[in-house]
């Protein structure tokens, strides 16, 4: 990355005294400005003098100018800091994110429920306001992939370590909205 951004700061260089040049002599300059690529400028002979192209890098997600520090996914894709998430020393955009771990903001608010012990269907239905199947299919779906089981003689559902891999990483995507703000005090008030 350093590599990349020392290459474009001497192009930049290179390209300002090309400026100073075109005009002492008033070359004719045009310059444009596209929305996308990862960034630089782009110089070429034109009819009547030099133009330029300046490409600016956004984020593919959430489209925010990017400056020096932003990630690449491994779709190419251009994150921000914002928009990336870390998983295992790798970055992904949502979308590969979601390939990875495919859980469902619903699934995940359950999910949240059963890790601070609150486990019967209708206290998570009061916490949480979802319907009652929408709570039995996340339960299955978690169960399905290994994220709860359960344990002991009243058989309790329980949090499994890949399921606190799990709820760390949906809690990068989902951990800030708003209902999922509500839950969390939800499940304060409950505990307490």
């Amino acid at each position: 990355m350093k590599i990349l951004v020392e290459f474009l700061k001497s192009l930049d260089e290179r390209l300002r005294r090309l400026e100073e040049i075109a005009e002492r002599e008033n070359i004719f300059i045009e310059e444009k400005i596209p929305d996308s690529g990862l960034g630089g400028k782009e110089l070429f002979k034109s009819g009547k003098g030099i133009s330029r192209i300046i490409k600016l890098p956004f984020c593919d997600i959430c489209g925010k100018e990017l400056n020096e520090d932003f990630y690449l996914c491994r779709c190419n894709k251009k994150v921000c800091s914002d928009c990336v998430i870390k998983y295992e020393n790798r970055v992904y955009c949502l979308e590969c994110f979601e390939s990875l771990l495919p859980i469902s903001k619903k699934t995940y608010k359950v999910l949240l429920a059963i890790r601070n012990e609150i486990t019967g269907n209708r206290k998570i239905r009061k916490i949480s306001k979802m319907g009652k199947e929408e709570i039995k299919k996340s339960i299955l779906e978690l169960s399905e992939l290994g994220f709860v089981r359960k344990e002991g003689l009243l058989r309790r559902l329980r949090i499994t370590d890949d399921g606190l891999i799990a709820l760390d990483m949906c809690e990068q995507i989902y951990g800030n909205d708003a209902d999922v703000l509500f839950l969390k005090s939800e499940i304060e008030r409950e505990k307490s």
